[in-house]
């Protein structure tokens, strides 16, 4: 049993006779990841490890559904978080390969090797179209083959580069997980598709660094590259507005003084629907929690670490969120 925290995350099972390596649930609901064997060949390796235990991590966050689209989103992730996992775990000694310490078995690099595709609905890709059932027999509609897509962006929007036409700027691995695990604890949602990670990565790069920063640049870039088209920012050849990426904040409430140093007011511009405020830390932990009518709410700033944190509003218009920074 691992505990962290006491909080159970779950069992590992080690065996090598069987071709057997995923996550299930107990009946006991206990998150439970068997680690099997490829051809005979144990796949207890770090990245392999770390792409099951991320699997509990989707299904707690976005519970994004294993099959179609949102299945390959879910083993992209996978793969992202492993595979930064054993960068952390062997800073001198990762790669962008998955389970090479036994049986290789992706290439983030290169998906083509093992037979993914590089290109949203390029060559590779197995549309979900032709799979009007998913099921073991055709991998869910090919959640372990689309899933390629992702891992090239993430692997592009890391260390940067010309594909597909497509100039992109590196932003580091560091940065680009900052990224993909906010869009999953905040934006991706259990039927997201290809266009909704597009979205979300977009929205938390500007949540993160800012409109139009670099790394929101470079995940737009990305996107481009792989065929998931984007909208570029102001003054890089064309425009993406606010509203594009999520719905403007400023048209329900107003946040101030941004950055904050002692306390922060909500001015809210509709106060007679109710709305459901949460504010999130960096790592998608909910800090503060509101339900109100009221048009204004102060909140004192001490016993916050400083940082980025996002307001999220919900309102039967819509979902808003809004850039807060404490600083102390």
């Amino acid at each position: 049993m691992i505990n962290s925290n006491d909080y159970k995350i779950g069992r590992i099972m080690v065996g090598a006779s069987d071709d057997d390596v995923r996550y299930v649930h107990e009946a006991d609901n206990l998150p439970y990841y068997h680690i099997g064997s490829v051809n005979g060949i144990s796949m207890v390796t770090i990245d392999v490890i770390g792409h099951e235990i991320t699997h509990a991590l989707v299904k707690k966050t976005a519970g994004l559904i294993y099959q179609y689209e949102s299945g390959a989103l879910n083993e992209s992730i996978a793969d992202i978080m492993g595979t930064m996992l054993e960068r952390y775990m062997l800073p001198n000694n990762w790669n962008w390969t998955l389970g090479e310490d036994a049986v290789t078995i992706r290439d983030m690099r290169t998906p083509e090797i093992y037979s993914q595709p590089s290109r949203f609905e390029g060559p590779g890709w197995e549309s979900p179209g032709n799979c009007p059932f998913p099921f073991l027999g055709n991998d869910y509609c090919w959640v372990h083959t689309n899933s390629g897509v992702m891992n090239k962006w993430f692997h592009l929007v890391s260390t940067g580069g010309t594909f597909n036409g497509q100039n992109v700027n590196a932003i580091g691995p560091h940065a680009a997980q900052q990224i993909v695990y906010w869009a999953l604890a905040n934006y991706l949602q259990s039927q997201s598709t290809y266009s909704d990670a597009r979205w979300s990565t977009m929205a938390a790069a500007r949540d993160i660094y800012g409109e139009c920063s670099n790394e929101h640049r470079a995940v737009i870039a990305a996107w481009n590259a792989v065929n998931v088209i984007s909208p570029v920012c102001p003054g890089s050849g064309g425009r993406i507005a606010a509203e594009q990426i999520e719905n403007s904040a400023e048209s329900i409430m107003k946040v101030y003084p941004n950055p904050a140093t002692d306390f922060v007011t909500i001015q809210l511009f509709d106060p007679i629907t109710t709305v459901d405020l949460q504010l999130y830390d960096m790592t998608g932990k909910v800090i503060k929690a509101w339900n109100t009518k009221e048009s204004t709410i102060t909140f004192a700033t001490k016993g916050l670490v400083p940082g980025i944190y996002t307001l999220k509003a919900q309102t039967p218009k819509g979902i808003y969120t809004h850039k807060v920074i404490i600083n102390q």
